[in-house]
């Protein structure tokens, strides 16, 4: 009988640190907070936003409470992100209407 090799998990960084940012990456997010970015850029950044700064790419669970927890903030944050991709506009553009037609007027 053959032995299969076991697999082993890719270590993990700590997840209180910054994830690594590939120059094109940080390039794309330098000129997406200018204003300057291409298409391309944009998706890039806002790729590498989400799934590794905010961990949507990962499994959140970690060794600790508190490392979860950390993992489940930066998970919140990314999905909020791609909820407004995903964003029905003409649905927030009539309930920001509304909200603004009941602001009192000074």
């Amino acid at each position: 009988m053959v032995q299969q090799p076991a697999l082993k998990a890719a270590p993990r960084p700590p997840i209180d640190q910054p994830p690594p940012v590939p120059l094109a990456v940080a390039a794309a997010v330098k000129a997406l907070h200018a204003g300057e970015a291409s298409a391309h850029q944009q998706q890039v950044a806002l790729q590498w936003i989400v799934r590794e700064a905010c961990g949507k790419a990962h499994f959140p669970y970690q060794p600790s409470d508190r490392d979860t927890v950390f993992a489940l903030g930066r998970l919140f944050v990314a999905d909020l992100i791609v909820g407004l991709f995903n964003a029905d506009l003409s649905s927030l553009r009539r309930a920001d209407h509304v909200e603004d037609s009941t602001r009192p007027t000074r």
